[in-house]
C-alpha cells in the first residue's frame, strides 16, 4: 500500500467500501479517508506522539466537514 501497517484494523475497514454490506452508503467514504490520513501521519504520530495525534484529529474533523 504505502509503505505502512498492515493490520487487522485497517483490513476491517475494507468492508466499508460502498457503505456497510454494500447499502450504497457514504460511510466508507469518510471512514476510509480517515483512515488515510491517519496512515498518511503515522511516521509523524510514532514520532511527536499526543501533539501529532491532537492536530490529526483536527485535520480529520476538517475532512468530515
Amino acid at each position: 500500500m504505502i509503505g505502512k501497517p498492515e493490520d487487522k484494523l485497517l483490513k476491517s475497514f475494507t468492508g466499508l467500501e460502498g457503505g456497510v454490506v454494500a447499502t450504497g452508503s457514504t460511510c466508507g467514504v469518510v471512514s476510509g479517508g480517515a483512515m488515510g490520513l491517519a496512515l498518511s501521519h503515522y511516521d509523524e504520530i510514532m514520532k511527536k506522539g499526543i501533539p501529532a495525534q491532537t492536530g490529526l484529529l483536527t485535520l480529520v474533523g476538517e475532512y468530515v466537514k
